[in-house]
């Protein structure tokens, strides 16, 4: 019973950690749109299925640049960009984690 409820509460905080680090993506997205729009068209597809960015219903981020953007130490002259990249390491750090967790539970269980 103690591992069923083991199993259950890593499930909500995968889940947990997977939306809040979405959200906080999206967040950085739009910072970066906003105030670096460099930045923002290096790490963005040009026209996603040919249309513009801006009729695009989500950000057409290339997850590629995204994730080299996240690991690279390029600093930008914005302290806040670098808040965003620490909690993102952090949330993709405790997401692997946790995965590798439950993989190691299911498989030994």
């Amino acid at each position: 019973m103690g591992l069923l409820i083991l199993f259950i509460f890593l499930v909500i905080v995968f889940c947990a950690l997977g939306i809040f680090g979405i959200i906080m993506t999206i967040d950085l997205c739009e910072y970066l749109k906003r105030y670096h729009s460099g930045k923002w068209k290096e790490i963005s597809f040009a026209r996603p299925f040919g249309m513009s960015q801006e009729s695009f219903p989500i950000h057409p981020v290339n997850p590629v640049s995204l994730i080299s953007f996240l690991a690279s130490s390029e600093e930008l002259d914005d302290n806040n960009i670098q808040v965003y990249k620490k909690r993102l390491k952090m949330i993709l750090y405790a997401f692997v984690g946790v995965s590798i967790i439950l993989i190691v539970l299911v498989i030994f269980s």
